[in-house]
């Protein structure tokens, strides 16, 4: 994959680094496992645990509905006993007991079978996840590299901070298209050209930091493709950083990416009813980011750029709920409107779509 640098700000200079060393900050793997509750509710879960710390977070869904359930972040015990609270609201500053909608305690082995009991504070029953060994894709690991430097040795002195991630499927079977994925996956971009130029300008840059965070979240995964979504902050000075959010769809037997056009997937980004319901979807989500249910839909409008020509656009993510677009910032709407995600379910999406499309599998 070739990762999309912001403003291109980022020109790799593989000798800049040659002198210094990327220190490993954390390893993070990635389990994905299948199960049951109650030994007749079919679930699919994700558990990401840091080696170093032992903490534990992810997420789950009930596969009649693949609809996400997150779990609040939790630490593996000596004895191997988890607790994870679960929540419907993503965000961490939301979790606390009072909107947890039940939790998972059980046992985690070193074979990543997770059993024990779910409840919910009313209703009690038995759960057990593990590895699907027909799934080509059961575990992946992520490393995160990072170095920093400063002008001086006052911690309050602007500094350099560069971070980034490899991502890594596990792959015994040695299938090419992994392998393929791994290696675009696992390269790190040692240094880049700013940070000579915030060496040598120290007079210059001295008022403030110069940030740069690449990473990498897992979305999806069945036999046939990997969707994951590559994540990235630069701030160079100025009123605030920007980033971009870059969702990829790989092909595990080519090890191609199937998301690069959205004309590979649908019949036409013209057709008055996607539009109009994109723009619908725009609507609403705006409304209800910031409670503006006062406002019409023709004040709604104002807060893009120019609503009339929105039309989907080539980054989308594909998860086991749906489809989304994904705008970053700038692109449809202000910065203070950060990065728009605009989800479909397949049904939504399924007339448009085009039955030759490598992708089309997801919507019978």
């Amino acid at each position: 994959m070739k990762k999309k640098y912001i403003l291109s700000l980022l020109l790799l200079t593989s000798s800049l680094f040659a002198q210094e060393k990327l220190d490993l900050s954390s390893t993070k793997n990635i389990y994905l496992l299948e199960g049951t509750i109650d030994n007749k509710y079919p679930i699919t879960m994700r558990l990401t645990i840091e080696e170093n710390t032992q903490k534990v977070n992810g997420q789950y869904y009930y596969n009649n509905n693949n609809i996400p359930i997150y779990f609040g972040e939790s630490v593996l015990s000596e004895n191997s006993i988890l607790t994870l609270k679960e929540f419907t609201n993503i965000y961490p500053d939301t979790y606390n007991n009072s909107n947890s909608t039940g939790e998972f305690t059980g046992t985690l082995d070193k074979k990543m079978v997770f059993k024990g009991i779910w409840s919910n504070g009313e209703k009690s029953f038995d759960f057990e996840v593990k590895p699907n060994k027909a799934q080509i894709v059961q575990e992946i690991q992520i490393k995160k590299y990072s170095f920093k430097d400063s002008f001086n040795t006052d911690p309050e002195s602007p500094a350099f901070d560069f971070a980034e991630e490899t991502f890594q499927i596990a792959n015994p079977k040695k299938l090419a298209g992994i392998n393929k994925i791994n290696k675009e996956l696992g390269i790190i971009n040692e240094l880049n050209a700013d940070y000579s130029y915030w060496k040598e300008n120290p007079d210059e840059l001295r008022p403030h930091n110069m940030v740069f965070d690449d990473s990498y979240e897992f979305v999806y995964r069945d036999n046939t493709i990997l969707s994951i979504n590559n994540m990235m902050y630069y701030y160079g000075g100025g009123a605030h950083g920007i980033s971009d959010y870059s969702p990829v769809v790989y092909s595990l037997d080519s090890g191609e990416i199937l998301n690069e056009k959205v004309s590979d997937l649908v019949y036409s980004i013209e057709d008055k009813k996607l539009v109009a319901l994109l723009r619908k979807k725009l609507i609403e989500q705006m409304k209800e980011r910031y409670s503006d249910e006062d406002n019409s839909d023709e004040e709604i409008k104002q807060g893009y750029f120019d609503f009339e020509t929105i039309r989907l656009n080539d980054h989308y993510e594909v998860a086991a709920s749906g489809i989304s677009f994904v705008y970053n910032q700038y692109e449809i709407a202000s910065y203070a409107a950060g990065i728009i995600i605009v989800p479909f379910t397949y049904e939504e999406l399924k007339p448009f779509v085009k039955k030759d499309s490598k992708l089309y599998y997801l919507f019978e």
